[in-house]
């Protein structure tokens, strides 16, 4: 039921890809506005094409990003996203994220919103 919920809200790949771990809403100090803030950890799946077999979880890489404002309330990802290392080469991989933007500080939906697309 989470899952359903948060698909209607969120991109695709976040809710298919990561598990919220937790949320928050906090005032900014510097608009004074109350910013909604969710924090997501990649699954420890390896993205297709690698087996588990010859790769094993490193660690993670935190990133935040912004997206679309849900009732106003502007809205924060933490995404924390794995790295996995060969376990002979040393070969680091990482899953593509393609649903955050180019300059990686916003969501692809969130430019195109205001950008005005549709």
């Amino acid at each position: 039921m989470l899952e359903t919920l948060l698909s209607l809200f969120f991109p695709k790949e976040l809710t298919q890809y990561f598990d919220l771990k937790s949320h928050r809403e906090f005032k900014d100090e510097r608009s004074s506005a109350m910013i909604l803030e969710m924090t997501f950890e990649e699954k420890n799946e390896l993205p297709p094409g690698y087996s588990a077999a010859d790769y094993q979880a490193k660690d993670f890489l935190e990133k935040t990003i912004l997206d679309v404002p849900i009732r106003t309330r502007p809205v924060q990802f933490v995404i924390r996203r794995r790295r996995w290392r060969h376990k002979i080469t040393g070969e680091i991989i990482k899953r593509d994220l393609s649903f955050i933007a180019q300059d990686g500080k916003y969501t692809s939906d969130l430019v195109t919103f205001l950008k005005g697309g549709d």
